[in-house]
């Protein structure tokens, strides 16, 4: 069973997070409520989800798939069951939204397609010469980051490659962090690059293999799972010293999401089940004085 954890974070930096667990095999999406843990709604929707996006207003839901039928779903928010258009584009490798929620980039392959959600049409579309990994979009959504075997950054509009960078790696994720800068992650290190330019700025060293970066509401610290199978479970990044600070080893665990709740909580999301963890950041532990995991 593939889950995954979909947070929509326009205009909450600072403030609860609303996340979606996605089922992408048994078709199902559950909003859940973080601090405390707890299920707020579950609903099925028509295709398999691999992501998950709300329109800027929460009147429509988009669930995109990675098959070439029923790419996009378009759910009334309302009744989720309630289909209102569905799109049929090719088989998706990356999705992302602006933070205003105005516009939906998916890649297929080679191409990128920009959705206008206030008319749920495609309006533009872009070619690359190799796969997307993962999409980014920069802060003010101006600006989107394409991870293939290089960092390739977009206007958005008009619709065209600005620049592309070649990093050591390869990079397998990549996060935005709430100063815009970009980090993306490689085996044995973690790149800063420049949001504005593209440009790689400093290269963190670490262990294993480190996933995408969470960031605490100040911007100075960042968690990050670790996707190899062996050693730390979890690394703390200090980005003022560029420099990994502490580690946590949970045996037989792997995260693949973690969430910032305040500058010293989060949770994070395990890789062996739909399993939620809080987490204290400093010192890094799974502190028992709060709330325990809770499976969904």
């Amino acid at each position: 069973m593939r889950l995954v954890l979909v947070a929509l974070l326009a205009n909450l930096l600072f403030a609860q997070p609303e996340l979606f667990l996605v089922d992408e095999n048994n078709k199902q999406v559950r909003s859940v409520q973080v601090d405390p843990v707890e299920v707020q709604a579950s609903f099925t929707v028509p295709n398999n989800p691999a992501f998950f996006f709300v329109n800027a207003d929460r009147t429509k839901y988009y669930s995109v798939s990675r098959a070439a039928t029923g790419t996009v779903a378009v759910l009334s928010a309302a009744q989720p069951s309630t289909v209102l258009k569905t799109l049929d584009l090719a088989a998706v490798t990356a999705a992302a939204i602006t933070p205003d929620r105005t516009k939906i980039v998916i890649a297929t392959a080679t191409t990128l397609y920009r959705i206008d959600t206030a008319t749920d049409t495609v309006t533009s579309a872009a070619f690359l010469n190799a796969p997307v990994k993962e999409l980014i979009f920069s802060l003010d959504g101006s600006r989107l980051f394409a991870l293939t075997t290089q960092v390739v950054m977009f206007n958005i509009d008009p619709f065209v490659v600005v620049s592309s960078t070649v990093l050591p790696g390869p990079l397998e994720t990549m996060a935005m962090n709430h100063t815009g800068l970009l980090y993306g992650s490689a085996p044995g290190r973690v790149h800063e690059i420049d949001g504005r330019t593209g440009q790689p700025l400093r290269t963190i060293e670490t262990l294993g293999r480190p996933g995408r970066l969470a960031f605490s509401p100040s911007s100075y610290v960042a968690l990050a799972g670790n996707l190899a199978d062996t050693g730390p479970s979890l690394f703390r990044f200090d980005l003022k010293a560029a420099a990994v600070t502490a580690s946590l080893t949970i045996p037989s665990v792997r995260f693949r999401e973690v969430h910032f709740l305040s500058e010293l909580r989060a949770v994070a999301l395990s890789n062996q089940s739909s399993t939620q963890v809080p987490v204290q950041v400093d010192p890094l532990s799974t502190p028992l004085v709060m709330r325990g995991s809770e499976t969904f």
